[in-house]
């Protein structure tokens, strides 16, 4: 969402909260849309408000490039399929300007 000023404001999931990370190391499923999660919750089965936050900005790469969050690397023509990766790589380059859907 954004605000009268155009600032992003992210709404919660609520999934960080439906664990009791007291009880248990790691969940035993996820709940997510795969492209939009946080490589670390995937890795850890835990998730918090930075995985949140990960989730919104995969949603403005998305918005920004035009492009899916992951997509077969014989579509993109690249070697990364997904979005985040592929956004990386440009700007390790320099080309970050390259990643915008003109």
């Amino acid at each position: 969402m954004l605000d009268a000023s155009f600032n992003a404001k992210l709404g919660d999931f609520g999934l960080a909260r439906l664990v009791d990370h007291g009880n248990r190391s790691r969940t035993t499923v996820l709940a997510g849309t795969m492209g939009y999660m946080d490589p670390e919750c995937l890795q850890s089965g835990r998730y918090s408000t930075e995985s949140d936050v990960y989730s919104f900005g995969v949603v403005v790469l998305e918005i920004i490039c035009g492009r899916q969050p992951l997509m077969p690397p014989e579509k993109t023509g690249h070697s990364h399929s997904h979005l985040v990766q592929w956004v990386w790589e440009l700007y390790g380059h320099g080309r970050i300007i390259g990643a915008a859907d003109v």
